[in-house]
């Protein structure tokens, strides 16, 4: 008998958990989990960029640049992953993500989830704002966001967002019958 590893059943819980979450988010505005994905990861991105040049002005080490370089490859890598996941769904809309079953997918969110977890445990005694909080934070963004290139999007449809403002659109629009008759000469 198989006993099924235990990071297995995470990641099969948070990637349901988000999946759950991002339908929700797509049924209310219109927006699929690759768009949150793409958020995730540009938010990410960014905090780490961030703070490589804020630690470069703050106290200038060597290692920083090696930490830049990374981040960029990291950033990179993970912009790819998104477009390439997003192109499969564009051309068979019907395509069963393949994110979520891939054995080096699965790999790097067990990754994240160790990472954050440790990391968390490390910081959690010493909560302020240092660039290797920041960094954890950012690493957990990067988690969310290979969460969300796992998860499957619902087909396209009219977001609960679009509907409330084109009933609102339809009730303050006037007309044409509404106008009273010319008076006759």
């Amino acid at each position: 008998m198989l006993i099924e590893n235990p990071l297995d059943k995470i990641d099969d819980f948070l990637i349901e958990k988000f999946e759950r979450q991002a339908h929700k988010f797509q049924r209310l505005t219109g927006k699929d989990c690759f768009w949150l994905a793409e958020l995730f990861l540009y938010i990410a991105a960014g905090l780490m960029i961030s703070t490589n040049f804020y630690s470069a002005e703050v106290s200038p080490q060597p290692h920083l640049a090696l930490l830049c370089g990374m981040s960029f490859i990291l950033f990179l890598s993970a912009y790819l992953s998104l477009l390439v996941t997003k192109r499969q769904f564009e051309v068979n809309p019907k395509f069963k993500n393949q994110e979520r079953l891939n054995k080096w997918s699965r790999i790097i969110r067990k990754l994240y989830v160790t990472m954050i977890l440790l990391n968390g445990i490390i910081i959690s005694g010493d909560l302020q704002c240092s660039p290797y909080t920041v960094y954890v934070f950012s690493f957990c963004l990067y988690g969310v966001f290979y969460y969300l290139l796992a998860c499957t999007p619902l087909p396209p449809g009219t977001s609960m967002l679009k509907k409330v403002l084109n009933k609102i659109r339809e009730a303050f629009t006037l007309s044409p019958t509404a106008l009273p008759d010319p008076i006759p000469s």
